[in-house]
């Protein structure tokens, strides 16, 4: 009886590749071997073939990636573009130094919280929450409207002011309050010509009643077009945030720095603008506003940009704004208006009941004790 192949006496198995290379020639002319050998040469192409697909598959991943890349470097290279033309914006308006003032204000006077992201912000009427925009967002606003920008600086509005404009007002109003009453109890409550001012500590800042929740209801219009009040073409402050417009929860508005409004006849001609000056009512600024060449792109405040402006110069210069009793005036807001009772946005410093005030009065009243201080939306 012939030999047994010594395959015989142990069967291939998969576990036993290894072995291959010391099997005899007559262990490789059995048909377990041949089978075993098919396999390994099916399972190799088949691994050649995946090597292949996924350095095909890198490649195809690489060159999408690359794409991806050339893309976010050309529209950065675009970005630059734009800021390299308005740099020189950037630099009269001193933009860096304003940013990073405006920013520590803001959470000095208590208008910043942290948001769900982790960034500062604020949550608007409608629960949403808007970050504060940051300075490459406010330079690529600048760069998207630098010619008519670069006018308005020349007329004088060179101050950066960061509005936190989605949030309630009730909120602004207690910023402001708290803000006179910390610089009270610190000694550095003054006017402008340095005269420390005295206060009623139980109520700093006296506000109409109208104003309660006067924002959310809508019974404050904001933007009118004109002060009447079956066709004033404004909105409520949750249209705007519905629109996005102005700004999302954010204004970032450019201003003249004027603590004290010029008193008529008293204003400066800047760039071919006069300033705006006391002793006109709203209807007559807001006609200015709209039909003289120089004053194309402004338009009046909301209570919430004056409620702003007034805490953060305070904070940041130890003296209130619109003193009407002492060098300044009681400024109009053109930018909200009451419908109902025909009245528009006031604020103002009151010597007499040492408070600041935010009322309102009708839109035909002039008075030389009030004045109008516009603004510019970037």
């Amino acid at each position: 009886m012939p030999e047994q192949p010594k395959l015989n006496q142990q069967p291939l198995q998969p576990d036993n590749l290894h072995n291959l290379s010391v099997l005899t020639p007559e262990d490789k002319q059995t048909p377990e071997y041949q089978r075993m050998r098919e396999r390994i040469d099916s399972v190799k192409e088949e691994m050649k073939k995946v090597s292949e697909d996924e350095s095909l598959a890198k490649a195809e991943r690489m060159k999408i990636i690359t794409g991806e890349l050339m893309a976010k470097l050309e529209k950065a290279q675009r970005f630059n573009d734009k800021f390299s033309g308005s740099s020189e914006l950037f630099e009269k308006l001193d933009l860096e130094t304003q940013y990073s003032q405006r920013y520590e204000t803001l959470k000095k006077i208590n208008l910043l919280e942290t948001l769900s992201t982790g960034q500062e912000g604020i949550i608007g009427l409608n629960h949403k929450e808007y970050p504060i925009p940051t300075r490459d967002e406010i330079k690529a606003r600048i760069a998207e409207k630098e010619a008519m920008l670069e006018a308005k600086i020349e007329q004088g509005f060179t101050k950066l002011i960061l509005v936190p404009f989605g949030t309630k007002l009730s909120n602004l109003t207690k910023s402001y309050s708290d803000t006179i009453k910390k610089h009270y109890q610190q000694g550095t409550l003054k006017a402008t010509d340095g005269t420390s001012l005295q206060l009623d500590e139980s109520e700093p800042l006296w506000v109409w009643d109208g104003y309660n929740d006067a924002d959310a209801n809508g019974n404050l219009i904001y933007y009118p077009k004109e002060f009447s009040q079956d066709n004033h073409q404004g909105q409520t402050k949750q249209e705007l945030l519905d629109s996005e417009t102005p700004s999302g929860g954010w204004q970032l508005l450019l201003i003249e720095d004027l603590p004290n409004l010029p008193a008529e006849g008293k204003g400066q001609t800047i760039g071919g603008r006069q300033q705006l000056t006391a002793n006109q009512a709203p209807k007559e600024y807001l006609n200015k506003l709209k039909t003289e060449s120089s004053y194309q792109y402004e338009q009046g405040l909301t209570p919430e940009a004056w409620l702003t402006i007034a805490a953060a110069y305070l904070e940041e210069n130890n003296q209130v704004i619109d003193d009407w009793q002492g060098q300044g005036k009681a400024c109009w807001n053109l930018g909200a208006y009451f419908p109902s009772s025909g009245s528009v946005s006031l604020g103002d410093w009151w010597r007499r009941d040492r408070q600041a005030d935010l009322y309102r009065d009708d839109a035909g009243y002039r008075s030389s004790s009030r004045g109008a201080r516009s603004s510019v939306m970037v």
